[in-house]
Formats: C-alpha cells, sequence, structure tokens
C-alpha cells in the first residue's frame, strides 16, 4: 500500500477511529471514495430460543492507499461523521478477490465447455437411439406375439365350425335314415290294411244276399 494524502485516511490522515471494528466484503464500489461493506449477524432470540441470521450494510471512506474493490474482504473502523452517510473508514484488505483469467485462458475455458457440451449432446443422441432401436424391438415381439395369438384364434374357430358342419350333417343323415325306416314301416302296414276291407266288403254282400 503506497502513503496517500487523504485527511480522512485512518493511517496516513488525521481520523481517529474509535468505537467498533468490523470485517466484511466489499459489495460495491462504484461511488468514488466509498465502498459498501456487507457483514452477516448471527442474533439468538432468547423467546424462542433459536438463531436469526441477518446483515447489514455499512457505507465506508475508501482511502486511495487501501484502494478497496468490489469482492475483497476488508475491515473498517468507526470514526467520527465524515459526510451524510458515511462514519466508518477502511483500515485494511484481508483478501482481495481472484483476478479474472487471460483471454486466452478464457478461450480454452469456452472450448472446453463447448467440447463438454458437444460430448453430452452425442451421448444423449447415443442413448436416444438405444431407446428407439429397444422400443422397436419391443414394438416387433409384440406385433408377433398378437399374430400368433390371432393366428391360434383363427385355427379354433375353423375347428369349431368345420365340428358344427359335421354335426349338423350327422343330424341330417340320421334324420333322413329315420324316415326312411318310417316309410318302409308304414308301406307293408297300408297293404294290409288294403286288402282287409275288400274281403269284409264281399262278406257283408254275401250275408244280405
Amino acid at each position: 500500500m503506497s502513503e496517500c494524502n487523504d485527511e480522512r485516511c485512518a493511517k496516513h490522515g488525521r481520523v481517529k477511529v474509535r468505537g467498533n471494528v468490523f470485517t466484511g466484503k466489499v459489495v460495491s464500489a462504484k461511488a468514488s471514495k466509498t465502498v459498501i461493506v456487507e457483514r452477516q449477524i448471527v442474533h439468538f432470540i432468547s423467546k424462542y430460543e433459536r438463531y436469526k441470521k441477518t446483515r447489514s450494510r455499512i457505507a465506508a471512506h475508501n482511502p486511495e492507499c487501501m484502494n478497496a474493490k468490489e469482492g475483497d474482504i476488508v475491515t473498517i473502523g468507526e470514526t467520527r461523521k465524515l459526510s451524510k452517510t458515511k462514519s466508518f473508514v477502511v483500515l485494511s484488505v484481508e483478501k482481495r478477490e481472484e483476478k479474472e483469467a487471460a483471454p486466452e485462458g478464457r478461450e480454452k475455458a469456452k472450448e472446453k465447455k463447448m467440447l463438454e457440451k458437444k460430448q453430452d449432446k452425442e451421448k444423449e443422441a447415443g442413448k436416444e437411439k438405444k431407446r428407439e432401436h429397444a422400443e422397436g424391438k419391443e414394438k416387433k415381439e409384440t406385433a408377433r406375439e398378437e399374430s400368433k395369438e390371432e393366428e391360434k384364434t383363427a385355427a379354433e374357430e375353423k375347428k369349431w365350425k368345420e365340428e358344427k358342419k359335421e354335426e349338423k350333417t350327422s343330424e341330417r343323415e340320421q334324420g333322413s335314415g329315420e324316415k326312411k325306416a318310417e316309410e318302409q314301416e308304414k308301406k307293408p302296414a297300408k297293404e294290409k290294411a288294403g286288402g282287409k276291407p275288400g274281403k269284409q266288403v264281399k262278406k257283408e254282400g254275401a250275408d244280405e244276399e
């Protein structure tokens, strides 16, 4: 840290630190010579016997020698009122935010990401093809099974129809045989009946004479 001519600097100026000293993270450093530091507070609530997490944001003076930037972790100390919103000064920068990678490193990182995305897409496409192949196999198997079942049902229906036809033909044959037998039985009875009445008539005529 180089020396500065800022009168509000805690080390090189006339400002004295008294009161609270906090450590926090710089959330914003847009204003000139001003940073907003955020710190986490854990508060115990005795009524519920629980801890409550809260956060507070404090505006602090940022001297040139400190040059704190967004993302840095700093310690700030309480001073007299410096302006309408500021009564703290940055005392030291505990940890600087890591610098961004060089443009070459960025390009390499982008290329790696692109390659990873391509590989992921290829893997997904391979998985989809495998699924489609498996689904096609399943559909073919189900179609074969259905065709086999249909053939079985058709064969069973044919057998049933043939059996019915055979039963009908056998019934018809039996009926025709029975009719023939009845007719043959009726013929000799008619012949016998036809001869007897003629004789009786003759007898009756003879009696009358």
